[in-house]
């Protein structure tokens, strides 16, 4: 029984460390948004896309050609709350074969979505290799 553990415990480690791997071989650039006070990270060999009015923005990053991944922010001024204590974290959704993660944050009368989406095949992937490390450098000002 506890070789069974230990082998589990080695094949989850050697999962960790290849996720971990390729994240770190991705080069990663940071958008930074001066009016709405927030920067996020991604990578440099995505497209980027924004939209803004007076009061709100998206920034969209599409993925590799033919990967169907993609990944936005978008930014609304709200009358209220003016914060949230939590961060809402949406579980993954799927709807006709694309998978969907959001989490919204509310700070300063403004409520930041952060959206990731994927083909249902190649969510976790991309949740693994981009959306993590994203999501680990959204930073508000």
């Amino acid at each position: 029984m506890n070789k069974k553990i230990l082998g589990i415990f080695l094949i989850g480690a050697i999962l960790l460390a290849s996720s971990v791997a390729t994240a770190q071989s991705v080069g990663w650039t940071t958008y930074e948004n001066e009016k709405y006070n927030f920067s996020i990270k991604y990578p440099d060999e995505w497209g980027k896309n924004e939209v803004s009015g007076d009061m709100y923005a998206v920034v969209s990053f599409s993925g590799p050609k033919g990967k169907n991944i993609a990944a936005s922010v978008q930014v609304v001024e709200v009358e209220s709350p003016k914060n949230l204590k939590e961060k809402i974290v949406a579980k993954n959704f799927s709807i006709g074969g694309i998978t969907q993660k959001q989490i919204i944050i509310v700070k300063n009368g403004r409520m930041y979505v952060m959206t990731f989406v994927a083909n249902h095949e190649a969510f976790k992937e991309a949740n693994d290799t981009y959306f993590k490390e994203m999501i680990k450098s959204f930073k508000i000002e």
